[in-house]
């Protein structure tokens, strides 16, 4: 499982998130943070049915933020996984900025 690239980055609004997912992959998590570690954004992916490169579109709305969008500012964008033995993989984490 790895992070590939997060873009464009800075963003306004929308960004997309590259990444790879190995064989063996049940669901895939993105996780946003704020600089103050407050989790902004928690996104699962079920159900893969095929391993290697996949791109997931963000666009810039959430539960966790003033009026449901990301404001401006710089955030870390962390992903994991869970296998179908239920164990959870570390696939990395960006630094990224929205600039509005």
């Amino acid at each position: 499982l790895k992070l590939l690239k997060v873009y464009p980055n800075p963003f306004h609004k929308r960004f997309k998130i590259s990444y790879r997912v190995p064989v063996d992959i049940k669901e895939v998590r993105f996780i946003l943070y704020n600089l103050r570690g407050r989790q902004l954004l928690d996104h699962i992916q079920k159900n893969f049915s095929t391993p290697g490169y996949h791109v997931f579109s963000f666009d810039g709305k959430t539960n966790g933020s003033k009026n449901g969008i990301v404001p401006s500012g710089v955030y870390i964008l962390q992903l994991q996984a869970k296998n179908s033995a239920g164990s959870i993989i570390y696939g990395g984490e960006k630094r990224i900025t929205n600039v509005k």
